[in-house]
């Protein structure tokens, strides 16, 4: 959301759609609503914070895990906004961000740009994808298919994944 505080202090209509309702998060230590709830007020919160207003966003809640089975009520959902809004620029998760739910979320978005139809520029951003190499350590199972001339090892990466083996990678020349 760092992004969209410059384009709110400019003056920018901004507007923020939450397509999953958030409550699987701590499914297994409350009932479903209450981290929804939480979810969509933390969410107007930031939003504010940001110097936005909360009529500025909108919640689909999709359920979690399950976004992947409503890739086209997202798409119809958001062309419904996109046509509403008449936005220049659109920001989604990235494509290939670990979680399914936000695969599926950017279907869902480019989905409703094809309804939509009219030129848009689109940013896609990770939310998730820190949490992989090599911003991370590989685990051992992943490591040993990246860098087996590195063999096994616990503990940092190896210098040739960035951060300690003593035999570079390969480079392909292509």
């Amino acid at each position: 959301m760092g992004g969209r505080q410059q384009e709110l202090n400019s003056g920018a209509d901004v507007r923020f759609i939450f397509v999953t309702e958030g409550s699987a998060f701590h499914s297994n230590r409350v009932d479903r609503e209450a981290p929804r709830i939480t979810r969509e007020g933390e969410a107007i919160e930031a939003v504010c914070r940001l110097g936005g207003s909360a009529d500025r966003v909108r919640f689909l809640r999709v359920p979690d895990g399950m976004a992947k089975h409503h890739v086209g009520k997202i798409a119809d959902a958001i062309a419904q906004l996109l046509f509403a809004w008449q936005p220049q620029s659109v920001f989604v998760t990235h494509m290939k961000e670990p979680p399914a739910d936000h695969v599926a979320t950017n279907l869902g978005v480019r989905g409703a740009l094809q309804l939509y139809g009219r030129r848009v520029t689109v940013f896609e951003y990770p939310v998730w994808y820190w949490y992989q190499w090599p911003w991370v350590r590989l685990r051992d199972d992943v490591l040993g298919s990246i860098a087996p001339h590195c063999g096994k090892r616990s503990g940092p990466l190896p210098a040739c994944a960035a951060s300690g083996c003593s035999t570079p990678m390969p480079m392909s020349a292509t």
